[in-house]
């Protein structure tokens, strides 16, 4: 018989999907990572352990005290990378947990990605850079004051995730690992897509060339179809397979030829005919999912809908926004006009970068008539 599995084990060593010896007050595995061990309802998830040695007497033992000073940590193990939290960091881990992740994809996906989510945290580093960027991300969206400045923070944990996911995607992802792949592939395209610090649309691309983030999202986006492949997200055993219908949805074929359920004024924009395919025009695949979107009410598309412009963008249509061609700029403003309304990430970007590109437009390429366009369309 094989050894024993214990269902009386502390949350923290469920959570992060290790056998706890179940010793108490304190478990082996909570000890080596420097927390509490939470047999006990009361005693939070993950909180760090300090332990005080005082002087012993006879008949008196060490003390264990639950504090959170700024020297305590969190760590998180993955290989050769150990690194802890430091206490705002921390504070970002348990915002992210308790506030973020609902708010990425839905309340109903956040909480069923949330316990395995939490435990690959632990195990790779590139996940739990990626989770603490897209909360300090968060707090600077909705204007929650800290005592570091978060956008610093944000862009420190953003490199760090890049760097080390880039050195596991050069090994073989096995299968545990495949949903901290997928997870960590997500947070780096809302984090390149939304990492932005000016302050107003004069700062933002493509009025300036400085500010490079919509671009490099662009080719963020272009790797996900290999990633798609090596994660499969929509597998019987992932813990995004409960969002199957909003990945399928993005996903969704598109027209082969024509205009059909293409508004007219669009269609024209883009020169767009019944005998129009993706091989005739660059346009073709994102003003057909751009069409999808704007045929949706106001404010109520969904995120699987919002996304299928993005997906079905062709290398040719990328390559155009990134030469800041007018019609390809367009779409991209229409689509923001649209897709903003769905998460606060897409909104994050779009309260600039509309502006931005509209004052681009007016300026280089009066004869396009955005504005009216804008107006009609959306």
């Amino acid at each position: 018989m094989g050894p024993r599995r214990s269902r009386y084990g502390c949350r923290n060593c469920k959570l992060r999907k290790t056998k706890c010896d179940e010793k108490t007050p304190q478990c082996g595995n909570c000890r080596k990572f420097g927390v509490v061990c939470n047999f006990d309802f009361k005693v939070p998830d993950l909180l760090p352990l300090v332990q005080n040695r005082t002087k012993q007497r006879e008949g008196h033992s060490k003390t264990l005290l639950l504090e959170l000073p700024l020297s305590s940590g969190m760590w998180v193990s993955c290989g050769s990378d150990t690194f802890s939290l430091d206490l705002h960091d921390q504070e970002l881990f348990h915002r992210f947990r308790y506030r973020t992740l609902s708010s990425l994809w839905g309340l109903s996906a956040g909480h069923v990605c949330a316990d395995r989510t939490f435990g690959d945290c632990l195990n790779y580093g590139f996940l739990m850079h990626a989770v603490l960027a897209v909360s300090a991300l968060h707090d600077r969206y909705l204007g929650v004051q800290t005592v570091h400045y978060q956008p610093v923070r944000q862009a420190y944990h953003l490199s760090r995730s890049i760097a080390l996911f880039r050195d596991s995607l050069t090994n073989t992802i096995g299968e545990a690992q495949k949903d901290a792949v997928w997870a960590t592939a997500v947070f780096l395209a809302i984090l390149t897509m939304s990492s932005t610090v000016v302050s107003s649309p004069s700062e933002c691309w493509p009025l300036t060339s400085s500010d490079s983030s919509t671009v490099e999202w662009l080719r963020l986006k272009a790797s996900d179809k290999a990633l798609w492949t090596i994660a499969d997200p929509l597998r019987a055993d992932s813990a995004f397979s409960t969002m199957s219908d909003t990945l399928s949805q993005m996903k969704q074929e598109l027209p082969a030829k024509g205009i059909s359920g293409m508004p007219a004024r669009l269609a024209q924009a883009c020169h767009l005919n019944e005998k129009s395919t993706e091989e005739t025009n660059p346009y073709f695949l994102f003003a057909h999912g751009l069409s999808r979107l704007i045929g949706e009410p106001q404010g109520e598309a969904s995120l699987g809908v919002a996304f299928i412009p993005i997906n079905s963008m062709s290398p040719t249509f990328r390559t155009l926004l990134e030469d800041k061609d007018p019609v390809a700029l367009l779409l991209l403003c229409l689509w923001y006009t649209r897709a903003r309304h769905c998460k606060w990430w897409i909104e994050f970007r779009a309260r600039h970068a509309v502006p931005s590109i509209c004052a681009y437009l007016q300026h280089n390429h009066a004869d396009l008539d955005a504005v009216e366009m804008l107006v009609l369309v959306s």
